[in-house]
């Protein structure tokens, strides 16, 4: 018989200075949910088959390379003020009605799109190791950014905007190699809009 992982849940805690999270198992995979955290700092290793955050403010995670995350999918919603550092492979990151995100990404093939509803002041860097001198530490620099959200769509990219229906999605223009945003159109039972 099929036996389901127990997820992993991380609920309510505030004012930590720094805490580790590590799944129960390299073996067995369970969903990491972190709920109603507020101005605190997690690191997060192990594996997992997903990361969901949700009504989480002033939080800041750092999600190490010793992190692997199996659908490589981090779910976001109702948070607020909330900064992350990816080390670890994470193509899909989701946002639903979240404000003030600080998204750092230590390699470009670490990232391969963002999909957002009804968000704003998304900030995404693509960060790359610089050479540092002989015997220094080398440092990050900015390879690519964009400042995406409501504000930004509504009044730069695109016209008609449904703040209740439509999504934007940025990732990388396969011709000039930088992030882009693209408005998914959507109809009012949510399904794509072709045309």
């Amino acid at each position: 018989m099929f036996r389901v992982p127990k997820n992993q849940f991380v609920e309510n805690e505030k004012n930590l200075e720094e805490k580790l999270i590590n799944s129960a198992s390299d073996t067995e995979k369970s969903t990491l949910f972190f709920r109603n955290c507020e101005q605190s700092n997690f690191t997060v290793k192990g594996k997992f088959t997903k990361i969901m955050i949700e009504n989480c403010t002033g939080v800041k995670f750092n999600f190490s390379d010793e992190l692997k995350v199996v659908t490589s999918i981090l779910e976001i919603w109702n948070s607020n003020v909330v900064e992350f550092d990816l080390s670890a492979k994470i193509h899909m990151i989701q946002v639903d009605n979240s404000r003030d995100l600080r998204i750092n990404i230590n390699s470009k093939e670490n990232f391969s799109e963002l999909i957002w509803n009804n968000s704003d002041e998304i900030l995404i860097k693509v960060l790359k190791k610089k050479n540092g001198d002989k015997g220094k530490e080398s440092e990050e620099e900015c390879e690519d950014s964009t400042l995406t959200g409501l504000i930004n769509c509504k009044s730069e990219v695109f016209n008609e905007f449904d703040t209740n229906l439509d999504q934007c999605v940025v990732n990388y223009d396969k011709q000039s190699g930088k992030l882009k945003q693209n408005l998914v159109y959507r109809t009012g039972c949510g399904h794509v809009a072709l045309d």
